[in-house]
């Protein structure tokens, strides 16, 4: 089943936990964007593509060190945003979340990859740097704190103007029994100006794309 969905921009949007280590990203009061609007048309886009080390044939979990690797790229801005370009035809296998949050003016860009669940497991981020998440606002629940993230396959936390596309996204749910409700295949929580297209979502055991308001 493909998905498309845009979200409107939000009052404000909620914080989620950087990886030990990560980026320390500043929120920016920015002009509005039009809805859906696709960020790969900007003039200076900086296109980045996971390093090899990080297995691209779902032999092994990868969500550690490709949520760290998301973690440390620049923050993407309205004249310089950032591609998160995956090979196309990778595929990762991701037990925890890559949560990721506060990102800003970033296309993820599939090209068919896809990213796989097998084995779901929470995991313990944190200690979160000083960073409000939500662009605009000062608010930040999560900073000096450690915090438990379920297996929500994407999760993006607070953020604005981002396009995911062009992805395969496949949960463990493979028998097509009830799981963990909880565990969507894209979450956008207190997220402003998204545009999800030409992605397909399929066997994950909660919903096939979450949009929530503020965790605050």
């Amino acid at each position: 089943m493909a998905v498309v969905a845009a979200c409107i921009p939000l009052a404000s949007a909620a914080s989620g936990p950087a990886t030990s280590g990560g980026p320390v990203r500043s929120a920016a009061v920015r002009p509005a964007l039009p809805v859906g609007a696709v960020l790969t048309s900007a003039s200076n886009p900086r296109v980045f593509t996971p390093p090899p080390s990080i297995a691209a044939d779902c032999s092994v979990d990868v969500a550690n060190p490709l949520r760290a690797w998301l973690w440390s790229l620049p923050k993407g801005t309205p004249t310089s945003p950032v591609v998160v370009s995956f090979p196309a035809g990778a595929c990762y296998q991701v037990d925890e979340s890559l949560f990721l949050r506060g990102f800003t003016d970033t296309v993820f860009e599939g090209n068919g990859a896809t990213f796989r669940q097998v084995t779901p497991r929470s995991v313990v981020l944190g200690p979160f740097p000083a960073d409000p998440p939500y662009c605009g606002a000062s608010v930040d629940r999560l900073a000096g704190e450690l915090s438990t993230i379920p297996p929500i396959i994407f999760w993006f936390e607070g953020g604005c103007d981002l396009t995911i596309e062009g992805l395969h996204i496949v949960g463990p749910n493979v028998t097509g029994r009830v799981g963990s409700m909880i565990d969507s295949g894209i979450q956008l929580t207190g997220v402003q100006r998204v545009l999800v297209q030409d992605v397909t979502v399929t066997d994950v055991d909660g919903d096939f794309v979450t949009m929530m308001g503020l965790h605050e």
